[in-house]
């Protein structure tokens, strides 16, 4: 894997158009690919990076974030409760706090990665798409011990449908079903394709949420 790429200083960007007029500029990026290393932060007035801000977990930095930072427990009770979101609430809610702090006119930016691998959306969504999934009891569980269930079908084998599901290496699996499409079997691939829906609803309804939080806030009917 080469170098990060990064966007050259002499290309504008929106976030620094907008800044020139006037604009104070959020930004919520979600991967690393949009983080600072990238240059993709030039522009914006507040630029909450979650692989920067949020320490490792479980880790002694994390837990004094824990005690801290209220968003940072809610994303610590919603993993024990609903699973691992991988920091995609916290990302809205800190995208709402710019907002809120931010004056107008304001520009922002989130970027969630639900709909991406690894196809794990919270539950229920995913239970939802596959009543046949069998999943630990506790969501906690499926981090400690990183077994993410068991679905009832012969034809399905675990090993193949999780690891193109976490997404790892996803251009050797492209090319292997490609080539052989008995890699990742038909049952394997409808399985995907059902956690790649649920994954877009649940973006959907974190879409919705944002909508609902700018109209609580008076501030929808001037948002484009």
């Amino acid at each position: 894997i080469g170098a990060m790429p990064e966007m050259p200083d002499e290309v504008p960007l929106l976030a620094e158009r907008l800044s020139e007029a006037g604009y104070e500029t959020v930004g919520v990026p979600g991967p690393a690919k949009m983080g600072h290393a990238t240059g993709l932060d030039r522009g914006f007035d507040w630029y909450y990076e979650v692989h920067r801000e949020v320490a490792d977990r479980p880790s002694i930095p994390w837990i004094k974030q824990l005690i801290i930072d209220p968003a940072i427990r809610r994303d610590f009770v919603r993993m024990l409760s609903r699973g691992n979101d991988y920091y995609n609430e916290l990302r809205i809610e800190k995208l709402q706090q710019g907002i809120h702090q931010a004056v107008e006119p304001f520009f922002a930016m989130m970027n969630l990665t639900t709909v991406h691998a690894p196809y794990d959306p919270p539950r229920p969504y995913k239970q939802n798409e596959t009543p046949s999934l069998s999943r630990p009891r506790l969501p906690i569980l499926e981090e400690i011990t990183d077994t993410y269930g068991r679905v009832d079908s012969e034809e399905v084998r675990p090993e193949r449908l999780y690891k193109a599901s976490r997404g790892g290496n996803s251009a050797d699996i492209r090319l292997r079903y490609l080539h052989d499409q008995s890699y990742i079997n038909n049952a394997e691939l409808e399985l995907l394709r059902r956690w790649y829906k649920a994954s877009v609803r649940w973006l959907d309804d974190q879409i919705g949420r944002v909508l609902d939080w700018l109209e609580s806030q008076e501030r929808l009917q001037d948002t484009v």
